[in-house]
């Protein structure tokens, strides 16, 4: 035997010796009560002067209306453990003492006769399975302590579950509470929830109406996921805060989205991946969409952002394939996310910016395979960066007007299509270059040789032609003294693909 083999078998067998004491850090105790007349024996584990893991070890000899003792032996009872009542067919009904604070995994699990839970005060998590398979409830109904992440679909099996209704004051529906209980229609959210947790109401198949409290800021991941017989959406003015990823995910009946007026951001994630959708409206007070909120949208072909949009967020629209052209308002100037807002929308053609905009914002129209129009009104003074880079469908002719001072750097990389670039202003910066700076970060595609500035003599697009070997033409400047006429110069403001 090497030493190596014998160090490592030293260490297992040492750990293994070790195990005995950790897991028996607690001992087992036992104990009994009174319960319908009859001596309930208990098994459980007693933690910090408190009982813990309590388990009823004759479970069939308990029948009718339940109530689990708040103190055993003058100690207070504060969690139920594994299997505490599993396969009871005789149990109708549950009372758990306000002491308890935790109901355990599978603890009431195939009690097929159980009709009432009467949750106490001091709930607040439900373990895996916890009923499972309860198929005599009718109906929920949550405490405002209950707030806490539950296990995995505690109410699983629950097949007669028809109403859920969460008390007022609840500050939080958690996650999975009501995981796959597939036959409730309807939920009703409290004023005072301010988030619903993951998987909260995920696969709820028959769940046709969500009324959202007014309080509720915050959906986690996979809220609602595969909950099939949804309709419409009507999201409140304070659902502003980022979501967890794709929380209506699998939600395929879902076609419309309503936001309400006096919503100020749109948050991330809260639509990604309805594949149904096919039209949204921003409402004027949104001032914000953050990242992916509509991504993976494919039939989504309409886009009406409000007129109060500012901002864009990473991959905003990313992979709704169905939107054939855009129409950016003015009030969208700030820089968008780097991360490309419409990656994969290959088969939008055309953007339209609206009049009066004064700045197109980074990182706008960044790898827009399929882009090949877009006008750049009178009105913008500059270009962010990567606004329009790795278009290679772009136009074959832009017009910048008198306006315009500054074009951001790669604005126009891999704009491989674009052949004539208008300059009608006196332009400070492209790239960060400027006439006694050069800093190679360039604008435009230099490899493309088809590529010609029409600019003045002695400007900045003249020094950046000679500097990075782009073909340029010299036009007239227009006319300055008092009572000249003005000369021709090109114009136009629109640029086209031919």
């Amino acid at each position: 035997m090497t030493k190596n083999k014998l160090i490592i078998m030293i260490l297992s067998i040492t750990i293994i010796m070790a195990l005995p004491h950790f897991v028996n850090a607690a001992d087992k105790q036992s104990g009994t009560s009174q319960i319908n007349g009859v001596d309930a024996q208990w098994e459980y584990e007693v933690v910090n002067g408190q009982i813990t893991e309590l388990v009823c070890k004759n479970v069939q000899a308990i029948s009718g209306n339940v109530t689990i003792p708040d103190t055993i032996e003058g100690k207070q009872v504060v969690s139920l453990g594994l299997n505490a009542f599993k396969d009871s067919s005789t149990i109708t009904e549950i009372t758990l003492p306000n002491t308890l604070r935790e109901v355990g995994a599978f603890s009431f699990d195939n009690c097929s006769a159980l009709s009432k839970i009467n949750f106490g005060s001091g709930v607040k998590k439900l373990g895996i399975d916890s009923f499972q398979n309860c198929t005599a409830l009718t109906e929920l109904n949550i405490p405002t302590n209950l707030t806490e992440d539950c296990g995995n679909h505690p109410f699983e099996g629950c097949t007669g579950i028809k109403t859920v209704t969460f008390a007022n004051g609840i500050s939080r529906i958690p996650a999975f509470i009501c995981e796959k209980l597939t036959n409730i229609t309807k939920i009703t959210i409290p004023n005072s929830a301010q988030e619903i947790g993951s998987f909260a109401f995920a696969d709820c198949t028959s769940l046709a109406e969500i009324n959202f409290g007014s309080g509720v800021k915050r959906l986690e991941i996979d809220s609602f996921q595969n909950c099939t017989a949804l309709t419409e959406l009507n999201i409140p003015a304070n659902l502003t805060e980022n979501c967890g990823n794709h929380p209506f995910e699998g939600c395929t009946g879902i076609k419309t989205v309503t936001f309400a007026d006096g919503i100020s951001r749109i948050p991330s994630f809260i639509c990604e991946k309805l594949t149904n959708i096919t039209k949204i409206t921003i409402p004027n007070s949104a001032q914000e969409i953050d990242g992916f909120a509509f991504a993976d949208c494919t039939n989504l072909a309409e886009i009406n952002l409000g007129s109060g949009v500012q901002y864009l967020g990473a991959n905003v629209f990313q992979n709704c394939t169905s939107l054939t052209e855009m129409n950016i308002p003015k009030s969208l100037t700030k820089d968008c996310s780097a991360f490309a807002v419409f990656e994969g929308c290959d088969n939008i053609k055309k953007v339209t910016f609206e009049e009066e905009i004064t700045a197109i914002p980074a990182f706008i129209c960044r790898d827009m395979a399929g882009l090949e129009e877009i006008n750049i009104p009178e009105s913008v003074t500059s270009i962010g960066g990567y606004a329009f880079n790795n278009c290679p469908k772009l136009a074959s002719e832009i017009t910048l007007s008198e306006n315009a001072t500054s074009v951001g750097i790669y604005a126009f990389y891999n704009c491989s299509s674009l052949k004539k670039v208008t300059f009608l202003g006196e332009i400070t910066n492209i790239g960060g270059d400027t006439m006694s700076v050069k800093l190679e970060n360039t604008a435009f595609d230099t490899k493309n040789k088809d590529l010609t500035f029409y600019c003045y003599e002695d400007s900045l697009p003249a020094e950046y032609a000679k500097r990075y070997d782009i073909k340029y033409v010299y036009i007239p400047r227009p006319a300055t003294k008092p009572g000249e006429q003005q000369k021709e110069t090109p114009k136009g403001t629109t640029a086209r693909r031919r």
